[in-house]
């Protein structure tokens, strides 16, 4: 059974409360549109952290748990951001790409941070006090440092349309028409060929016809929705391990 990744929460803050049952509830609201909402707040048992090993194994389990989730919530506002954020001025584009860098920038370093936990949740998982214990434990430290792995790459493709906003010039609507014109008289079909990606690129230099930069950043939107879902992916496969890992600490 795949569980979602505030399944792992509520394991991991129910340890650390001793046992206290953690009631029914959503996730944060900036994640609604994610894979990692569906369905209310569960409960997986009653785990209490009672020996120094279980307590040390939730506290670095707890915050990376947290720090993925958090990771989720701003890809998704990062992308409905991207989709709907002018940058087709050259002001625009300059508090577009400052923003932008401010948002890969945050999420790239807790992305790490996620991942040294999952690291020291490994290092924790060798005294646990079975073999079978410490397999779970190292496979749900495995899955959740990939999904935090996926997260801090995702930044670095953040950062990578930084890079793209900083040498390509705004586009306006006369010069997007006069090239729409232009490639009419070329006899090219008239249609976006993307400069970043190559999105509906036609080889024919006859496609003369420039996204905005706005268009370009709405196709990262997209982009970044898709290579958001393997993440997700990897959380389930972290959440199956929960309860087998973590059921010793009682």
């Amino acid at each position: 059974m795949a569980y979602p990744l505030s399944v792992i929460l509520a394991a991991t803050l129910l340890a650390q409360a001793g046992g206290a049952a953690v009631p029914n509830a959503a996730p944060p609201a900036a994640a609604v549109n994610s894979r990692s909402a569906n369905g209310p707040l569960q409960e997986i048992g009653h785990v209490k952290a009672v020996s120094p090993f279980c307590k040390a194994v939730l506290t670095h389990a707890t915050v990376a748990v947290q720090t993925a989730l958090a990771d989720d919530a701003d890809i998704e506002r990062d992308g409905t951001w991207l989709h709907t954020t002018d940058f087709d001025t050259d002001l625009a584009k300059q508090q577009g790409a400052h923003a932008l860098i401010e948002r890969f920038v945050a999420l790239r370093a807790r992305a790490k941070e996620g991942l040294a936990e999952a690291t020291a949740i490994r290092a924790a998982a060798k005294d646990a006090p079975t073999p079978e214990q410490a397999k779970e434990l190292t496979d749900f430290a495995d899955a959740l440092a990939g999904a935090l792995k996926r997260q801090k790459d995702l930044a670095d493709f953040m950062g990578r349309f930084v890079a793209y906003l900083d040498s390509h010039a705004p586009v306006d609507f006369i010069d997007r028409q006069k090239a729409q014109i232009d490639a009419s008289l070329a006899g090219a079909t008239v249609g976006q060929a993307s400069r970043m990606y190559g999105y509906n690129h036609s080889a024919d230099p006859r496609d003369l016809v420039p996204p905005t930069l706005s268009e370009e950043a709405k196709a990262t939107s997209d982009d970044l929705a898709k290579r958001h879902e393997p993440v997700y992916d990897d959380e389930d496969r972290a959440a199956q391990h929960i309860e087998p890992g973590f059921k010793d600490c009682s």
